[in-house]
């Protein structure tokens, strides 16, 4: 009792928990105690003392021996609401497991034998002072079985001498005497701890770097980072089971953490977990490089030539800083869905590099893996593993709920560090009622919706009131109205034009986007963009979505340099949005880039297909809204503008003989024409001259007409 007692006494001061003890327990007072009203929930019902297959030994109300019958006992205990635990610390308690798991009881930990009873405090001890601080249900299990093991040893030294143990057929001759049973679909209960259950799930954890806060609490689509830790909420839960998973003793060394796009693991590791693991652990970070691969990135942290000699150096450099070794996988997907260029499996290689380090049990280092990926790759990766017989711990990240939600919202006024530095109000119906709009639909990714929608809200309460911003219900009953996150694509579509209309305009900017992983936000776009002609895709430096379309118009997909990293999306979620866009698009790059597609098929490898006539110069008008295109692209193009100008020059050529023979035609019919009319005049003026002729000499031998003579010969020379 005193060192359970003592045990439980950091939880009661954390006011986590409530212990209450009964000491000569008879069977009325057990009664009562179960069901007396409680101001909170009965968690956990321990029992230490004498017990069999079938019932527990308590004493009378007149101190004579009593029994409680486990047929009744599992019946109350069943009907208690809250309870997550039963421990049946006594001896041969195994057959009363059955019966309390099938009436509701989530888990119990009963004995296969008659135990020890120095033994038996020992384990409920170590069990009840890892659950006081922090440690899950199945956590401080196993951590109670090494204590016991350490200190005992295995075998009859942990069991009581001249008493036979239960005839129970899971209970093999060498097995500790404990065991942690669980109720069908009732596994969570593992992960089941006090802090969580009194809504603090991060007690007993590290404390957190005191690092300067950001401007401002809520980031917008930006990914949380290490400085950014002090305003990151709503995952603590997954903190908790993370750490416990990657520090726990008796843990499987390899750990996978998965989960939808969206639903923010890398934000999850970088302000979540890992400023909380540095703080006693040796952790590395890898984000795997293309052009490098992770094999030789994890030979290059360690300081090897060789993946053969990565167990060598990880237990030299375990042993070196004295803490364990943490090393994270990010994004692992990535070695099948980007291989390298050289075909190299390095999936495989991976994996070997892990059964390498952590084949032998009995070599293992005290560090672990972490390996981070999308869901619809868990499967595969697990089968894998499969192969290497290597232990795997899974942790699953969904999609925030609804809870998750309100915490976010209420987080950066919640804290008085925080309060003092930001002194935002948020009105007190709000949070539940985003919560309530926003998990609506339980596969919808509401974290980036979320971190739009509450930095606007941030933005305009900021603008009303700098001194002290009030987060009001009006301003959000007016901010969706809109679809938030289809609003914010748009206005960055316009944010780009403002600078450069070419880039909307041709097209180019919707080319560009569904090809990013990660899109940061535009900043200084002009500036970034001037002078910006590089010679080869591997010169894009910037990630900048501006330096990205001045780099990605005839060109192919940027890299990243050294420069800085591959131009990035804001989130992942956005993607379908620009897909889409991208789909219905009918400006000049996407209308290219579909006709482009649609033909070469037939110019695959070395063979000759169709020509794109007649939208050759269509095509042409659209190569500055889209990137550089492959070989068989550009073979198709040459060979269909080769094909137009031909068909120009046949054209000319045409028009030209068809223009010379008309004028041919036309000439001649005009010689002919103006030959005809010649020989008419000259018969009618031969006629017509004659006549004043004679009519003009009459005339000058008249002296009265004398005097137009000279106008009649005028006239007869003119005609």
């Amino acid at each position: 009792m005193r060192a359970l007692s003592a045990a439980l006494k950091p939880a009661q001061a954390a006011d986590l928990c409530t212990v209450e003890v009964e000491t000569n327990t008879s069977v009325s007072t057990l009664v009562h105690a179960v069901q007396r009203p409680h101001p909170a929930p009965l968690a956990i019902f321990h029992y230490a003392g004498h017990a069999s297959g079938d019932a527990l030994f308590l004493e009378s109300d007149d101190s004579g021996p009593a029994q409680a019958h486990a047929a009744g006992l599992a019946r109350m205990l069943g009907n208690l609401p809250g309870l997550q635990l039963v421990f049946l610390n006594g001896c041969s308690t195994e057959p009363q497991v059955r019966r309390l798991l099938e009436l509701g009881v989530p888990a119990v930990i009963a004995t296969s034998r008659a135990i020890d009873d120095g033994v038996a405090t020992r384990f409920a001890e170590r069990f009840y002072q890892r659950l006081a601080q922090g440690a899950a249900i199945g956590e401080a299990y196993t951590d109670a079985e090494s204590a016991v093991q350490v200190a005992f040893g295995e075998g009859g030294a942990l069991f009581r001498t001249g008493v036979t143990r239960s005839q129970a057929p899971q209970a093999e001759a060498d097995d500790l005497p404990w065991r942690l049973y669980t109720a069908s679909g009732a596994d969570a209960v593992r992960i089941w701890s006090l802090p969580a259950a009194a809504g603090d799930p991060l007690f007993g954890l590290p404390p957190l770097p005191d690092l300067d806060l950001p401007p401002s609490p809520f980031l917008h689509l930006r990914r949380y980072e290490r400085e950014h830790c002090g305003v990151f909420f709503g995952r603590a839960a997954k903190i908790r089971e993370l750490y416990d998973a990657l520090t726990a003793e008796r843990r499987p060394p390899v750990t996978v953490l998965y989960g939808p796009s969206g639903a923010g693991k890398s934000s999850l590791l970088e302000a979540g977990l890992l400023p909380r693991l540095e703080a006693d652990h040796d952790v590395v970070v890898l984000r795997r490089d293309l052009s490098v691969g992770l094999p030789a990135m994890l030979a290059d942290a360690l300081k090897v030539a060789d993946p053969a000699a990565l167990p060598a150096a990880w237990h030299a450099r375990e042993t070196g800083s004295g803490r364990p070794l943490i090393v994270i996988l990010d994004q692992i997907e990535e070695v099948v869905t980007r291989p390298l260029a050289t075909g190299d499996d390095e999936l495989t290689t991976v994996i070997a590099c892990l059964k390498a380090v952590f084949g032998r049990p009995i070599d293992r280092p005290r560090g672990r893996v972490l390996l981070t990926l999308r869901a619809e790759w868990l499967a595969s990766l697990l089968g894998r593993l499969e192969e290497t017989s290597l232990p795997v711990a899974r942790v699953e990240l969904r999609h925030l709920g609804a809870e998750a939600v309100e915490e976010i919202i209420r987080g950066p006024a919640s804290r008085p560090r925080l309060a003092d530095f930001y002194r935002l109000q948020v009105e007190a119906e709000l949070p539940a009622l985003i919560a309530q709009e926003l998990t609506a639909d339980s596969e919808a990714a509401v974290a980036p919706t979320l971190a739009v929608l509450l930095r606007r809200l941030w933005d305009a309460a900021v603008a009303a009131h700098p001194a002290r911003p009030v987060i009001r219900v009006a301003d959000y009953q007016e901010l969706k109205r809109g679809g938030l996150l289809d609003d914010f694509v748009e206005q960055q579509l316009q944010h780009l034009a403002r600078q450069d209309e070419g880039w909307v305009d041709s097209g180019l900017t919707l080319d560009v986007w569904p090809h990013l992983e990660a899109w940061q936000q535009p900043g200084a776009l002009r500036r970034r963009a001037q002078g910006a002609t590089p010679t080869s895709p591997t010169s894009i430096a910037c990630s900048s979505p501006a330096r990205t379309c001045a780099c990605w118009r005839g060109r192919s997909m940027p890299r990243a340099t050294s420069c800085g990293a591959r131009p990035r999306l804001a989130h992942d979620t956005l993607g379908p949005l620009i897909r889409a866009r991208f789909e219905a698009s009918n400006l000049p790059g996407q209308r290219a880039r579909r006709i482009i597609r649609e033909r070469v098929r037939d110019w695959e490898g070395d063979k000759v297909g169709g020509l794109l006539t007649p939208w050759t110069s269509l095509v042409l008008r659209g190569l500055s809204g889209m990137a550089a295109l492959r070989q068989d692209g550009q073979r198709l193009l040459e060979a269909s503008v080769h094909h137009q100008r031909v068909l120009r020059r046949d054209r000319r050529l045409i028009w030209i003989g068809v223009a010379s023979l008309l004028l041919t035609v036309l000439g001649t019919a005009w010689l002919v024409w103006a030959g005809r009319v010649q020989a008419r005049v000259v018969r009618l003026l031969t006629a017509e001259g004659n006549a004043l002729v004679v009519r003009g000499r009459a005339r000058r031998r008249s002296c009265r007409h004398r005097a137009s003579a000279p106008r009649d010969l005028r006239l007869l020379r003119s005609r």
